[in-house]
C-alpha cells in the first residue's frame, strides 16, 4: 500500500495545512486503498494525494456534513438562521465523498485513473 506522509501531502496541498496530521493520514490511508501496483509507478503517489485531497475537500463542505451534495454555484448565504441558496440547485441526499467528480481534486484523480485504467473510467 502506498501512503504518502501528511507532511508531504501538506507541502503539495497547502490549503489543508491547518488540518491535523491524523485527519490527513486517515484520508491518505483510505485513498491508498484505491491505488495498487497495477498503476504506473510515477502516478501512484500523486493519485493517492489527489484522492485524499478530494476526500478532505468533500468532507469539509457544510452539505457533506449533512450527507447531501449540492450542485450549482452559491447564489447567496446568510448567517441568521443559517440559510444558503444555490443557482439551479440540485440536492442529492445521501451523497458522500465517493462522488469523485464533485471536486477539482477528484476530477484530477479521475484523469490519472483513466491514464492507468482506461477501461474502468471510459471516455
Amino acid at each position: 500500500m502506498i501512503v504518502p506522509s501528511a507532511h508531504n501531502f501538506k507541502d503539495e496541498f497547502p490549503l489543508f495545512e491547518t488540518l491535523s496530521d491524523a485527519a490527513v493520514e486517515f484520508q491518505l490511508i483510505d485513498a491508498s486503498r484505491n491505488v495498487d501496483d497495477t498503476w504506473f509507478e510515477q502516478d501512484r503517489v500523486p493519485a493517492v494525494m489527489w484522492l485524499a485531497a478530494h476526500y478532505l475537500s468533500a468532507l469539509s463542505s457544510p452539505s457533506a456534513a449533512l450527507g447531501a451534495s449540492v450542485v450549482g454555484p452559491l447564489k447567496s448565504k446568510s448567517l441568521g438562521d443559517a440559510a444558503e441558496e444555490y443557482s439551479d440547485a440540485h440536492v442529492t441526499a445521501g451523497a458522500t465523498a465517493d462522488d469523485t467528480a464533485s471536486t477539482m481534486y477528484g476530477r484530477r484523480y479521475l484523469e490519472i485513473l483513466k491514464r492507468n485504467h482506461p477501461a474502468v473510467v471510459g471516455t
